[in-house]
Order: structure tokens, then sequence, then C-alpha cells
């Protein structure tokens, strides 16, 4: 484990590392009394056991590359890839969602907004949203997302399209990207993201997406939108479009609304 034979653990004891007791080493290691950190490559779906986070990611073509740290602590993603100034902000580390949570939402550059989503999403490829926004959970990132404002500014549409919207995977919370699309279509989002975008002559009505999917329907979409219009592309996919207005509500009164019909609802 050691390059060095003058260094070893004092406990618990490990021998020289050997893969094919990594899982041993990842349950010893997780009881430890210190703060552990590995290094893992493995693919960008596969699930670390509790009580390990994974704390920073690097994007990789085929494979994810994973710090993942044995105890909770302020997660922090970091690029170095060169594609623009990232900024570095903790990560959703899975922790209670309670009605005294904070959420937040922030402007970024593009750059940023597009390195959370392909961290929470590998590889979705190219878009033409030009705002970036992060939804923090308790200032720790939990959905990045991207809207494409030319075309509302130039009163082509009263919608404010959402070109993608990518929520951190969580073992804890089932679907918790649906909690992200009724906080996305709030009154109290709105209200955000007219101050951000300085929209006070030109209100929003709602909000608009676009998927491209196998299926007729997406149940996160669905669940929350209307489907607008839907098309089948040449490979039999579907380029699904999905509206609704803002409601009134506030952030405080979905999550609650949430808790209450879907707040044991957990991974299995």
């Amino acid at each position: 484990m050691f390059a060095a034979p003058n260094l070893k653990w004092n406990e618990p004891a490990i021998p020289e590392f050997d893969p094919k007791t990594f899982p041993v080493l990842l349950e010893k290691l997780g009881r430890a009394n210190c703060h552990a950190f590995l290094c893992r490559r493995c693919e960008w779906t596969e699930e670390i056991p509790p009580p390990w986070k994974k704390v920073f990611g690097k994007p990789d073509d085929h494979r994810a590359l994973w710090i993942i740290s044995n105890r909770s602590m302020d997660a922090r993603a970091e690029n170095t890839t060169g594609f623009g100034e990232i900024r570095r902000l903790p990560i959703y580390d899975d922790h209670e969602i309670t009605p005294a949570s904070k959420f937040q939402v922030i402007m970024v550059g593009p750059p940023t907004a597009l390195y959370y989503r392909d961290l929470f999403a590998h590889r979705l490829g190219t878009t033409t949203a030009d705002r970036g926004f992060l939804l923090l959970l308790d200032g720790q990132v939990m959905t990045a997302f991207g809207i494409f404002i030319q075309d509302f500014r130039q009163f082509r549409t009263n919608y404010l399209p959402e070109m993608f919207g990518i929520t951190r995977s969580s073992k804890r919370y089932h679907r918790l990207g649906m909690l992200f699309m009724l906080l996305l279509t709030s009154g109290e989002m709105k209200k955000r993201l007219c101050d951000i975008l300085k929209l006070w002559r030109h209100e929003p009505r709602g909000i608009q997406t676009t998927s491209i999917m196998v299926h007729e329907e997406g149940k996160t979409d669905r669940g929350v939108l209307k489907v607008v219009s839907r098309e089948t592309l040449d490979d039999g996919r579907f380029r699904i479009i999905y509206g609704g207005d803002f409601r009134n509500d506030s952030f405080a009164h979905v999550v609650s609304g949430r808790l209450k019909k879907h707040g044991d609802r957990t991974r299995a």
C-alpha cells in the first residue's frame, strides 16, 4: 500500500493493498477512528457503500476517478481540464433534508454549470444554454441547470427555456430530481430568477424544457409539467417539449409538501 518500507498503518492492521480485498478495506477504514481518503477509479454509475462519500470527481472519457472519504465533509469538486474558470463549491453529501433546510439559487458561468452537470451525469453532449445556475441545498450543490435566455429576451416566448437540469443522485431519497422540478416551477424560483436575470419589465410565465427519450414521456418532467409537443426522431426516440406555469408557492412549502408525501421513501 505504501511505497516506502518505513510507512505502515498503525490500526486497523492492513497488509499490502490487494484489489481482491478492496471491499474488506472499505469496511475496515469506514469504521476507523480517523479521516480516511481513498482513490477509486470505477464506472460513473458505481455506488459507493456507506459511510463513504464521493468528495472529488475528475471527468474522463470512459471511467470516473473518485476521491472518497469515510466521513461527511464539505465535498469539493475541482476541474483541471482547462475549459474555463470553475467555481469550487461543496457537493450535496446526501444529508437529511428537513423543513429547516435552506435552498439557494446562484448564477454561475456556463463552464461551472456544465462541469457539475457532467459530474452528476456523464457525457451528455453540447448545449445551447447561455446562463448557468446551481441549486444549493444547505450550501452544497444539489443540481446544475442551464437556461437559454435569448429567446425570452427577444419576446419569442413567454417561458424560460430550461436546456438541462441534472440533480446529484441520492442513496437516501427516491427521485430527488422531482424535488428540483417542483422547486424550479415554484413561485419563489420565479422571483429569484427574475431578480438574478433582472426580468422586472417582462416576467416569465413559466418553464419550458425539451427531452430526448426512448419513451413517449418522462416521469420526472411529466410529473410536474405538461406535454406541449412530441416528435418521433429518425432513430425511434422522441423529442418531447414540456411546459408549465410558475405556481405561487415558496421553497419551504414545496419541501414541506414533498417530505410529507415522500419523505420516508428511500432507495432500496
